[in-house]
């Protein structure tokens, strides 16, 4: 059973991303 997470990426003037992933990576 693969675990999903919802996922929101917004910024000041829109909403970038939104849905489910099952793998979230983030660099920086």
């Amino acid at each position: 059973m693969a675990m999903t997470y919802h996922l929101d990426v917004v910024s000041a003037e829109e909403q970038l991303f939104s849905g489910l992933v099952q793998k979230i990576q983030v660099s920086g």
